[in-house]
């Protein structure tokens, strides 16, 4: 642990910035046995005036999957944005989903995927391929 003091004008030089975390440490939570992802999710919000749904256009449903290999998953999307899915290691993505389109990708190799939307880079999620 560290404590960082500052002062205007202060002489305390630049310090590098510390390494980004690892992929495998971006995701915790349930993870669902399917095959098809919606780029978007319904949401409940318990506001003052009552309870009230809304639709997070930045979230996958569900955030985590589990396929076997050989598995086709389709991203379905049910929002009003374009949105895609493209894995951080490069190794395949979905391209642009139209609004109500969907793609589809097939998993041969088993293994741990953590993807975003390239339009929306703040949202990720993963697939877990056995």
């Amino acid at each position: 642990m560290h404590v960082w003091g500052f002062k205007l004008g202060g002489t305390l030089p630049a310090q590098p910035a510390p390494p980004p975390p690892a992929a495998r440490e971006l995701v915790a939570g349930l993870v669902e046995d399917t095959t098809q992802i919606e780029t978007a999710a319904v949401q409940r919000d318990l506001a003052f005036t009552g309870a009230r749904f809304i639709t997070d256009e930045y979230q996958f449903n569900p955030y985590r999957a589990k396929v076997p290999a050989g598995a086709r998953v389709t991203w379905r999307n049910n929002g009003t944005m374009v949105h895609s899915a493209h894995a951080l290691d490069d190794s395949w993505s979905t391209g642009p989903i139209d609004p109500a389109g969907v793609v589809g990708v097939t998993f041969d190799r088993p293994g741990t995927y953590i993807y975003v939307c390239e339009q929306h880079r703040w949202a990720y999620g993963q697939i877990i391929v056995e």
